[in-house]
């Protein structure tokens, strides 16, 4: 994926992020992530980002023998049996190589648009740019909205008529805007059919929907709902990613299988190059929604607030990690739970650079 933008360095971003309550994720060497959705005990809609380590293995790996432009040339005719222009609901690539040498660039991911059995064309127009011989690249597939919740649903979201009677799954497109899809139940006939929806279009199926591995995903759960459980072939990602985060809300999953804490995660570096934005207050600063699950009582899960305050002058409560509403308490040792991610909102668009997994943490 291209960008022109900034790179800030950040824990989050890797695979999925579901939501909704969704606190147990586990990680088993086979290559699988279980996610336990639980149920909504309050008493609206919840609304709540939690990550799913989730990485689905590469179809292969290649070295090219010549690159010019938008393609690369391989040895040989191992794509063969590979269609890798297919596309999904909504005209997007399926399909996309990730960069694994040079290494300055490791995690790099983009688009593929064609394929014959020995060349990929990309949607870099300048990929001699970024590549050589000496490259080495995988060729993945996104995970889609059926992967994940079964094309027909077989995880057991609660299904109705549209999206106010449905859970919801939501997704940061590209322009910052969370697009909401949820399946719809057409018992008559007469709604569109059934299947997976997008808010606005009652008819066109999106179980292909595509999930990249830098897109958030936040399940809102109706009241009453109950626990859940989906299995997802994958693992952890091993390498960084570029992520871009926009202006607004970003829900945002954590790549590592541990805990991390807001100290450990990189996401304030001290530049608003490279990190998230301080400031003097909540209102002026980047701002980070953590979820607190409020085990001992359901109905009290909420997101708080948290963002990096700067004292320079020594009479705001002290600078670093701060919890809206208190600006004396030190935040740094506030933990960001492997199950659950973030959500971060900022006012200017940019990019992130999501590190591998334990490289901030001790």
């Amino acid at each position: 994926m291209k960008t022109s933008k900034k790179i800030i360095s950040l824990i989050a971003g890797t695979g999925l992020l579901t939501a909704s309550f969704l606190n147990a994720a586990t990680t088993d060497p086979v290559g699988y992530v279980t996610l336990t959705i639980s149920g909504n005990a309050t008493n609206s809609r919840s609304f709540v980002p939690i990550a799913a380590q989730v990485y689905p293995a590469p179809l292969t790996q290649l070295s090219p023998l010549l690159i010019t432009g938008d393609t690369m040339t391989f040895e040989g005719d191992s794509l063969t049996s590979i269609n890798l222009s297919e596309e999904d609901s909504e005209e997007a690539s399926i399909y996309y190589i990730e960069i694994i040498k040079p290494e300055n660039l490791a995690g790099q991911i983009i688009d593929i648009v064609s394929n014959t059995s020995n060349s990929i064309v990309t949607a870099e127009t300048s990929l001699e740019s970024l590549l050589d011989t000496n490259s080495v690249i995988s060729v993945r597939k996104y995970l889609q909205l059926s992967d994940v919740f079964g094309e027909a649903n077989e995880v057991g979201l609660t299904s109705g008529q549209d999206s106010s009677t449905s859970d919801t799954v939501r997704l940061t497109e590209s322009n910052g805007v969370l697009n909401t899809y949820y399946f719809q139940t057409d018992s008559l006939g007469f709604l569109g059919g059934t299947g997976w929806r997008k808010e606005g279009d009652v008819s066109t199926d999106h179980a292909t929907k595509r999930i990249t591995p830098d897109q958030s995903v936040v399940v809102s759960r109706l009241p009453g709902g109950t626990t859940l459980t989906s299995i997802i072939s994958g693992s952890v990602k091993m390498f960084e990613l570029p992520t871009p985060i926009y202006s607004g809300l970003n829900a945002v999953s954590s790549p590592f299988p541990v805990d991390v804490t807001l100290g450990e995660s990189g996401l304030y570096t001290g530049s608003s190059d490279t990190g998230l934005k301080g400031g003097a207050n909540i209102s002026s600063a980047d701002v980070v929604y953590i979820y607190n699950p409020s085990d001992n009582d359901p109905s009290q899960a909420r997101l708080e607030k948290y963002y990096y305050q700067i004292d320079d002058l020594g009479f705001l409560g002290g600078t670093g990690w701060r919890k809206d509403g208190d600006v004396l308490t030190d935040q740094s040792s506030k933990v960001i739970s492997a199950s659950t991610g973030v959500i971060i909102s900022i006012d200017s668009n940019s990019s992130v650079t999501l590190p591998s997994p334990f490289a901030n943490v001790q």
